[in-house]
């Protein structure tokens, strides 16, 4: 019988260092990743966070232990690498990323799993330059900020969902309002119950999303999408305050229409179900209240005109009840 040694190990997938996160590279392939940026493929993944990323580095042998640089000091590696790369640099790789909103709750409402865990959050593209370009907000030049405006305009909800808050303060007053809107959609997803510590983003030493939202609403423009998001993240908090704020602002329009999708891959076969579900802004809102069991919004959506008889689903994976049907058997 032929002896069988132990299997290679693999790296199945090689993800870049992000909040923490970081991988191990042969030493032969380290200048080549480090010249890279930390990017393969155009994409971003978080390691250690369930996020999916293009990779060209798939399926290599680890070298020996003693020949790969630790986990620490690859991690200062990029760090390093990173702060060596020029404003110019990062505005060059975010001005060839894509404008497309990040998805948020009112996307993934229907979607059991995700409302149980805090939903589907996207790998915003170019997010490490945006946080790069955060840290040295306040060092740039006006120039440098004349640069960044446009991009900032295109990507609001994008930046406003990486919690940023520097550089949209320091850009806010030439947004436009429409702009400011889509930002505060994005960083509503942020918004925490009352009783329960608000969001901080560690690079800014924190601050209070409900009231940044809160404060910031008066001069934001409001299209449905930013109009829905805001509400169904309010009330997924708890934050009534924020609900009854954007139920007074100018631009909110009850029978407004909110774009919804039908469903992701995973799902297929519900797309006729999913495809019931009401696009009109208050029983969208009436739907997030229904989903996340708050009963003081559905009163008072309820009584703004929402339709008690919207379809609402929640979608289960079921492969957990196939798993325990088989063990009994």
């Amino acid at each position: 019988m032929r002896k069988i040694g132990p299997p290679t190990p693999l790296v199945m997938e090689a993800v870049f260092p992000l909040q923490g996160g970081a991988i191990r590279v042969f030493p032969e392939h380290q200048e080549a990743f480090l010249q890279s940026g930390g990017r393969t493929g155009g994409t971003v993944a978080q390691a250690g966070h369930g996020l999916r990323g293009e990779s060209k580095i798939r399926n290599m042998p680890l070298p020996p232990s003693d020949s790969c640089s630790s986990v620490k000091d690859m991690e200062n590696n990029l760090s390093t690498q990173e702060e060596k790369r020029t404003v110019d640099e990062f505005i060059e790789v975010l001005s060839a990323t894509e404008t497309k909103r990040p998805q948020g709750i009112v996307d993934w409402m229907h979607f059991g799993l995700a409302m149980r865990y805090g939903g589907i959050k996207d790998v915003v593209e170019g997010q490490e330059e945006w946080r790069q370009l955060e840290k040295r907000a306040h060092l740039l030049a006006k120039e440098t900020l004349n640069k960044i405006l446009p991009l900032l305009e295109c990507r609001a909800w994008a930046v406003g969902t990486l919690l940023m808050c520097r550089l949209p303060g320091l850009l806010s007053p030439q947004l436009s309002a429409v702009a400011r809107g889509r930002y505060l959609g994005g960083l509503s997803r942020h918004i925490r119950p009352a009783e329960e510590p608000n969001s901080m983003d560690v690079a800014i030493g924190g601050f209070d999303v409900a009231a940044e939202v809160l404060r910031k609403l008066p001069d934001a423009s409001l299209d449905a999408e930013a109009t829905a998001e805001i509400g169904a993240n309010a009330i997924k908090a708890n934050r009534l305050d924020v609900l009854d704020a954007l139920l007074a602002h100018r631009d909110f329009c009850g029978d407004g229409c909110v774009t919804r999708i039908n469903g992701y891959s995973e799902q297929v076969g519900f797309e006729k179900q999913l495809s019931q579900h009401s696009t009109r802004m208050l029983d969208v809102l009436l739907e997030a209240a229904v989903r996340c069991r708050c009963p003081s919004a559905m009163r008072v959506l309820l009584e703004r005109g929402s339709c008690p008889d919207i379809p609402c689903w929640r979608l289960e994976r079921s492969s957990g009840d196939r798993r325990r049907r088989t063990r009994r058997r």
